[in-house]
């Protein structure tokens, strides 16, 4: 079975900052196609806020599975690929000797991938299919917000 997760934030600010992101998750089953949604608002870098919206929606695989990972942030892209099992074997500590940021949130992505035994994982850091409806529902939520803060 393949499974894409396809994520988006409502700003690629890198400033520690309230963000808001959604993502999608996408599979054929039965030959019908299964999404299944999820929205949330985390005080963190972009990266931080990228890494959040992609450890919600891992958490919630059911089984192994062909992942694909949409989101538009390079780094975490090829993080995820190129650099996760050379930080876990090093301890979450980087090359130059810091600590990985964001670890606590990559041990729990790993953790997840690890369980269902997931080892086919493709990237793409472009928009993608989802990218205006993603961006889209999380304007209505800043607007409903908003909103909400006035009336109160």
């Amino acid at each position: 079975m393949q499974v894409g997760i396809y994520i988006e934030t409502d700003n690629q600010i890198q400033k520690c900052q309230p963000h808001r992101y959604g993502y999608v998750m996408a599979s054929e089953y039965q030959g019908r196609l299964i999404t299944v949604e999820g929205f949330g608002k985390v005080t963190e870098t972009f990266h931080g806020a990228v890494l959040t919206a992609l450890n919600e929606a891992v958490q919630r695989l059911l089984g192994k599975c062909e992942l694909f990972i949409y989101a538009r942030d390079p780094y975490i892209m090829q993080a995820l690929v190129n650099q996760v099992p050379e930080w876990q074997r090093s301890g979450w500590i980087r090359a130059n000797g810091d600590p990985v940021k964001h670890a606590e949130i990559w041990k729990s992505i790993t953790k997840k991938l690890q369980e269902l035994r997931i080892t086919e994982i493709g990237t793409d850091s472009n928009r993608h299919e989802y990218s205006s409806w993603l961006q889209g529902e999380i304007k209505k939520q800043i607007m409903k917000e908003e909103t909400l803060n006035v009336v109160r």
